[in-house]
């Protein structure tokens, strides 16, 4: 019978991902981050929105970490330039900073969630402590922010684990990754020529954009130009996840 599943799995592969593939879609990782999934499961990674199968030419933004010393400035900054985003939220963060919540609340932005304590699933992959972490974030949505409607879970680092998947089908969450990646957590971060370069020669249709709130405001607002100068429209992380899914390698 697991035999059969698999076979049954692995068609399902070859008729929706493969020809994905074939309209040469690209992904700009992190080189070890590339490396983890490259060796992570399929059927594991098939739980996670990366990006958009479409020939238009949208990419939707998304910022992880908040709510954060930085948030005023950088909505601040999104709404002069009109630019949508998704924010996946930290309930920790959210608790200790509740002043900083209503910066979120405009039509151009989202929120997700990014778990309570930021844990590392592979270091703490123990099923009870996963579903806590999932229960605490979630009252913090409810308690803190009750008129969104969190649809997201992003999980730290990225991380693509068994015991994350089944809390994120308990809540009824949608796993999100990405698949072009700022490198903004860099230590020395990447120069501004260099995040300018990426742009011009990696990002794509259908990109979903990671990139963290305590990213540098002045290049931000020349991303978000450079962005729109290459014909792409920045929109809603919803609207991109009405396309088809392309699963990385």
């Amino acid at each position: 019978m697991k035999r059969i599943k698999k076979l049954i799995f692995l068609t399902f592969l070859v008729m929706t991902v493969v020809p994905a593939f074939s309209q040469d879609a690209t992904f700009h990782f992190f080189p070890r981050y590339a490396a983890y999934l490259r060796n992570t499961d399929m059927q594991l990674k098939g739980s996670f929105y990366y990006k958009a199968n479409t020939d238009r030419k949208i990419v939707a933004l998304t910022f992880d970490d908040g709510p954060s010393a930085h948030t005023e400035r950088l909505t601040a900054l999104l709404k002069r330039k009109e630019c949508p985003a998704a924010f996946f939220l930290v309930g920790q963060m959210m608790t200790g900073n509740r002043n900083r919540l209503q910066f979120y609340n405009d039509s151009l932005f989202e929120v997700g969630a990014h778990s309570y304590f930021h844990f590392n699933s592979n270091g703490a992959a123990n099923a009870n402590t996963i579903k806590n972490d999932f229960q605490r974030s979630m009252n913090a949505f409810s308690s803190l922010m009750p008129d969104h409607t969190v649809k997201y879970y992003r999980p730290p680092y990225g991380i693509v684990h068994r015991n994350v998947i089944d809390q994120m089908e308990a809540h009824n969450l949608q796993g999100v990754l990405w698949s072009f990646d700022t490198m903004d957590y860099l230590r020395p971060r990447p120069t501004r020529q260099k995040a300018i370069n990426d742009i011009n020669s990696h990002l794509s249709n259908g990109d979903i954009i990671l990139a963290h709130e305590g990213i540098n405001l002045n290049l931000l607002e020349e991303m978000i130009d450079t962005i729109r100068n290459n014909g792409f429209t920045i929109v809603k992380l919803s609207e991109l996840m009405e396309y088809p899914n392309i699963i990385p390698f």
